[in-house]
C-alpha cells in the first residue's frame, strides 16, 4: 500500500549509495589521476581525472578540475571538466559545472549551473527539481 512512499524516498542518488570509505578532506588537494572501487566523497580539491566503479560525491564548497567517470555522481561543488555517470548524475542547487554531462539519468536542481552539453539516451529524460530536503549545511 505504501510502496510508492519507499520508492519516492529512495529516488535520489545518495539514498542508495551506502557507506563512503574513501574521503578527501576539506583542507586537502589531490593532483593526478585517481581511481577506485569504493564510494568516494570529496570535500576538498581535485586536479586530474577520476575513474570510479561506484559512487562519487563532490560536496558543497569543493572543486574538481578534470574529467569524472563513475556509476553514480552527485555534484554539489564546482567542476571544470566532463562528467560521465554510467547510471545517474545529480546536480545539487549549489553545483556549478563547466563541461559536458553524460548519463542515462540526469537530475538538475533549480539553481544549479551547467555550462556545456547534456547527453542522455532518448528513452530516458532529464529531471529538473526544486530541493525540498533540509541539508546539514542549510
Amino acid at each position: 500500500m505504501f510502496g510508492w512512499l519507499l520508492r519516492w524516498r529512495r529516488r535520489r542518488t545518495l539514498d542508495r549509495a551506502g557507506e563512503f570509505r574513501s574521503v578527501l578532506s576539506h583542507d586537502a588537494t589531490f593532483r593526478g589521476v585517481i581511481t577506485g572501487s569504493e564510494n568516494t566523497v570529496v570535500y576538498g580539491g581535485m586536479e586530474g581525472d577520476g575513474l570510479f566503479e561506484s559512487s562519487l560525491v563532490l560536496a558543497a564548497g569543493s572543486y574538481w578540475k578534470g574529467s569524472i567517470t563513475a556509476s553514480h555522481v552527485f555534484i554539489a561543488g564546482r567542476v571544470e571538466g566532463d562528467i560521465v555517470a554510467r547510471e545517474k548524475l545529480e546536480l545539487a542547487a549549489s553545483a556549478h559545472v563547466v563541461g559536458n554531462l553524460t548519463s542515462r539519468r540526469i537530475a538538475i536542481a533549480e539553481g544549479a549551473v551547467c555550462e556545456g552539453m547534456i547527453h542522455a539516451p532518448q528513452d530516458d529524460s532529464t529531471t529538473h527539481f526544486r530541493e525540498r530536503r533540509v541539508t546539514a549545511s542549510g
